[in-house]
């Protein structure tokens, strides 16, 4: 499966590295590219935007600080919606409101892109 990430600090480095060890294709987007230097040496690839990691993953998890940021990286310039493909699955798994997430995944229905609402909890152990 090929999976994208988005958001690769405290939370999502280490979803980032599980997903790697359980051997699927990784793309990734960094705010700071400078954090993706472990995961790039394990295989990873860190692409220029959302849209681009949106264009060649199947799912992508979402790992970010708060509902603007999800918003910025769903619906902003060179955000995912502009690189998905039909049949994307977005699991987000950033604590944000309800209320976001129902618009979120209202917003993406109709273009064929699946939403999960999946806030982590165990904090970066349990990542």
């Amino acid at each position: 499966m090929n999976v994208g990430i988005i958001g690769i600090g405290a939370m999502g480095k280490p979803m980032a590295g599980n997903i790697l060890k359980a051997g699927h294709a990784l793309r990734l987007f960094a705010r700071n590219p400078e954090k993706a230097g472990e995961l790039s040496a394990r295989g990873a690839k860190l692409l220029e935007s959302p849209a681009a990691v949106a264009a060649v993953s199947d799912a992508i998890v979402l790992s970010l600080p708060f509902d603007p940021e999800v918003e910025e990286v769903l619906f902003g310039a060179r955000g995912i919606v502009e690189g998905a493909n039909p049949g994307l699955f977005i699991i987000d798994t950033t604590t944000g409101t309800t209320k976001a997430a129902v618009q979120n995944a209202e917003r993406l229905q109709p273009l064929e892109i699946a939403y999960l609402d999946a806030p982590v909890s165990g904090g970066v152990k349990g990542a």
